[in-house]
């Protein structure tokens, strides 16, 4: 570090570094300044495609030029790495999956750049395709969630917009997707409505064409209502009589309010099922069965019940 200290405190040896530098300048700016040829690369997108071929993007194309025009504009070129979107119509097919620039191409990119520089040549001017027919496919939407609700409120529904996409691409990879799958994560717990939206991301073989799906978590407060409710027995043997003990059952009813205030026993079934006894065959387990939605049941004491059987 001292020695360091020592070259740029001598005078002679800063002088003559100050002199190398501005020189060294001056001589890349003349280079600059010079008009020189350089070869370019230029990637090459192609739009345009024709409606019934789905084109893979796993490929990287290029084509070169042979430019000539001052080492600054050359130079600010190259690092400014060019894409061209390239017409689909503007090549000419000359294999199987090798396209020709057309003549048309080369004039289009002398005339873009002619302020700039001269393009004196395009070589390297094939470039390879992947075409398959295209298929389109509507795919559902599905949401997963890990949700944690503060106490007395519970989710509801999501909402979904839309609830199927169409999706475009090849064939054999479309047939392998049966569902979109969103995950809705809140670290947080939850007490209200919420609306999420989903980017849907494009890969090499499959487009969506429907780009966005929007996700309205609704979240509702919850109450509580009690119903009595009478079971019934279904599978009992044939010329029996079952007899259960109790005859009906406490439900728990937990959901929406407005549902609860118009829910009543007529909308709810308990069924003992007599080909589901406990281990000593001497109780019959209750299961609830309901058209209504949105709303939880659970049996507020036991889940079976006692019987008799007797022969008709």
């Amino acid at each position: 570090m001292q020695r360091i200290k020592v070259f740029f405190l001598n005078k002679k040896t800063l002088r003559f570094t100050i002199c190398f530098m501005v020189a060294l300048s001056l001589w890349v700016l003349a280079k600059l300044s010079k008009t020189t040829r350089k070869e370019l690369t230029v990637a090459i997108n192609v739009t345009n495609v024709p409606d019934d071929l789905f084109l893979i993007d796993n490929q990287s194309n290029h084509i070169k030029l042979l430019a000539e025009g001052t080492g600054f504009s050359l130079l600010n070129f190259q690092n400014k790495k060019v894409t061209e979107i390239l017409n689909f119509q503007d090549l000419k097919k000359i294999g199987k999956n090798a396209y020709q620039l057309t003549e048309n191409i080369g004039g289009k990119l002398k005339s873009k750049y002619l302020s700039e520089f001269k393009i004196q040549s395009t070589y390297s001017d094939s470039i390879f395709l992947t075409l398959e027919p295209r298929f389109t496919k509507k795919i559902p939407v599905q949401v997963h969630s890990q949700l944690n609700f503060e106490k007395e409120f519970q989710l509801r529904e999501f909402q979904l917009q839309p609830d199927s996409v169409l999706v475009t691409g090849v064939k054999s990879v479309l047939d392998t997707i049966t569902q979109i799958n969103l995950q809705i994560h809140k670290k947080k717990s939850i007490n209200e409505t919420f609306e999420q939206s989903f980017t849907l991301k494009n890969s090499d073989f499959v487009h969506y064409l429907t780009p966005k799906v929007k996700v309205k978590t609704i979240v509702e407060k919850v109450s509580e209502r009690i119903l009595q409710v009478p079971i019934y027995v279904i599978n009992a043997p044939e010329n029996t009589q079952v007899k259960v003990f109790p005859t009906q059952v406490s439900v728990l009813c937990v959901g929406n309010f407005e549902t609860l205030k118009e829910l009543n026993p007529a909308n709810v079934r308990v069924e003992a099922d007599y080909e589901n006894k406990n281990e000593q065959g001497s109780s019959l387990y209750l299961k609830v069965k309901t058209e209504i939605k949105g709303i939880k049941f659970s049996f507020l004491k036991e889940n079976k019940v006692d019987f008799l059987i007797r022969k008709l």
